[in-house]
């Protein structure tokens, strides 16, 4: 190949990569998603989340809070990591107060909120905003007389002896017999456990899309650098018998957040604000 080629396709190469770090970094995409279910009450047909994950401190409020206007959603739910630092606390108090404003807000633990502060305080900080924080228990989401579950978990990062996963399936079952349930955990690698708990919908974030995405492939990197996770970011299905030896279908919806981790950017992975819609099948 004549040279001048080479360097034309070098160029063009770099150009490509120097314009997807900035649009991976800096620009935000609302990612809709629909999830079926003949288990969903009809009042909830067109019921719609908002998720932000794995903010870690940034200052995104406007982006974030444009997107939420556009999505109209009936609640917004976050799934850990909102900061790692006290600095960043100011900016990510004034996110939870304005989005308060527009939606009820749910949130669970990630693993920063574990490492960096002294977590319960962090929590009543957090709460004081007017955020409902679900630490291994669940709200009952109501229209009309229809009702589904919201279940939340902390992050395994959280007390050795906290109540498990499988315990709070088996409270809300006894609770509340056969409804829709969506469980938040921070961590999208128990999707399966959940699932087989009867968590028909699971939403996570943790895994920042997997830094670099490349198509097929997917997300290349966890936070902690183990190669190609398995769920990066987008929605999967895992389908199962339940007790009666019927098929049950899980779906996961893993946000592929809002920043990039341990000092490295973010490549062909824009900052992510999934809507998950509900609809009755």
């Amino acid at each position: 190949m004549p040279r001048k080629l080479v360097g034309i396709a070098a160029a063009i190469l770099l150009a490509t990569v120097l314009l997807s770090l900035y649009i991976s970094n800096y620009r935000l995409k609302l990612s809709r998603y629909s999830v079926s279910s003949p288990d969903i009450p009809a009042s909830f047909d067109g019921f719609r989340i908002a998720q932000i994950s794995d903010l870690h401190g940034r200052s995104l409020n406007k982006k974030i809070l444009k997107a939420i206007k556009e999505a109209e959603p009936h609640i917004i739910v976050a799934t850990g990591d909102l900061l790692d630092d006290e600095a960043q606390w100011s900016s990510v108090a004034e996110l939870l107060r304005e989005m308060v404003k527009r939606a009820p807000v749910y949130y669970v633990t990630g693993n920063h909120e574990w490492a960096h502060f002294d977590t319960e305080e962090l929590l009543d900080r957090i709460e004081a905003c007017g955020v409902t924080v679900l630490r291994n228990e669940y709200a009952v989401l109501k229209v009309g007389v229809d009702r589904i579950i919201l279940a939340g978990i902390d992050d395994p990062n959280g007390y050795a002896d906290m109540k498990t996963p499988s315990e709070l399936a088996a409270e809300i079952r006894d609770a509340e017999g056969a409804a829709f349930s969506i469980l938040l955990s921070h961590r999208p690698d128990g999707f399966e456990e959940y699932a087989g708990l009867g968590f028909d919908l699971i939403l996570s974030g943790h895994v920042h899309g997997g830094l670099v995405r490349l198509p097929v492939i997917g997300g290349l990197f966890s936070p902690g650098m183990e190669l190609l996770p398995k769920y990066s970011g987008g929605i999967y299905c895992f389908t199962y018998k339940d007790t009666e030896g019927c098929d049950r279908t899980g779906r996961l919806v893993v946000s592929r957040g809002l920043s990039g981790a341990v000092g490295i950017p973010r490549l062909f992975n824009s900052l992510d604000v999934p809507l998950v819609t509900l609809r009755k099948k």
